[in-house]
Formats: structure tokens, C-alpha cells, sequence
């Protein structure tokens, strides 16, 4: 967006939150920190913030906002596990998955198809599933409202050398 609408949505923010009585620095950071979003999302991310907080968000619960709006809210790992129960019983162990969900596709290549299919323990395997999904779906939002790589989770490192 450009600078002067960067601008409007700090001051929609100000006028919003009288009690806020932020200076001119502090309207300065918001318009550079907001000023890469895009402008249909960021507006709206600040009118939902103002209709939903009592008090004046941050710069991140603007970014939050807009990714949300965005990209939808960030699926749950129990959520994404069905799709991994739903492909066993309806591939079964000798075919190639297929899931829409590219977080999924990536757990399931490094832990192995094979060895998830033939597991005895799908409870341990869920937990598990569940943890990595949750963690990799954080990084993903991060990067998405920061645009800034992070670095692998310690269970992204583990699968990577073939741990689990």
C-alpha cells in the first residue's frame, strides 16, 4: 500500500482509541510497519481490531488480523491428522497419498508412508503428528505476517536426519 493509505489506517486506529495517546513516533512505526500489507486486507484487519478490541492493537495483531483474513485462520494439527487416517483407509499402504494440504504432504514424505501405514501405536503417532503439524503451521503464519524465514522446529530437524 502506499504510504498515505498506510497513513489513513494509522489514523482510523488514533481516532478509534482516543485513550491510546500515542506520539508522533509511535505513528511513524505503525505506518512503516504496516505500509507492505496489502491495503483491502489491512483495512479490513483494522476495522474488525476496532468493532472486536477494547483497546488499540499492536502493529502484530494488525499483521495477525490481515493474515487471518487473508489466508484463513491456521488449521489445527488434529484437524490435518484426519486427512493423514482418511488417505490410509482409502489408499491404503501401497499407493502414493495425496493431500491438499502442503504442511501434511511434507510430514508424511519425511516420516514415510510406508512406516506411518504400519504403525502400532496411531495414538503416539497422532501426538506426534499433531505437535510437528502445530509447529510447522506457526512457522508458516510467522512467515506469512513477517515475511520473515525462521528457522526449523527441533522435530523438523529430527525427521530431516531420518529420527523419527
Amino acid at each position: 500500500m502506499k504510504p498515505s493509505e498506510a497513513a489513513e489506517l494509522v489514523m482510523l486506529l488514533l481516532g478509534a482509541y482516543p485513550q491510546a495517546k500515542p506520539s508522533s513516533a509511535t505513528s511513524q512505526v505503525y505506518e512503516l510497519m504496516l505500509s507492505d500489507l496489502d491495503l483491502g486486507s489491512a483495512r479490513a484487519a483494522v476495522q474488525k481490531l476496532i468493532a472486536t478490541s477494547r483497546f488499540m492493537p499492536t502493529v502484530a495483531e494488525v499483521r495477525c488480523a490481515a493474515a487471518d483474513l487473508e489466508h484463513g485462520p491456521v488449521r489445527a494439527g488434529a484437524e490435518a491428522w484426519l486427512d493423514v487416517v482418511a488417505e490410509i483407509r482409502r489408499i491404503g499402504i501401497y499407493a502414493a497419498p495425496r493431500f491438499d494440504d502442503a504442511i501434511v504432504t511434507s510430514i508424511v514424505s519425511r516420516w514415510g508412508w510406508r512406516a506411518l501405514c504400519d504403525s502400532p501405536n496411531e495414538a503416539a503417532d497422532r501426538a506426534r503428528f499433531v505437535e510437528m503439524y502445530d509447529s510447522l503451521a506457526r512457522q508458516a503464519r510467522e512467515r506469512e505476517v513477517t515475511g520473515l524465514a525462521l528457522a526449523p522446529a527441533p522435530e523438523t530437524k529430527r525427521l530431516k536426519r531420518g529420527a523419527a
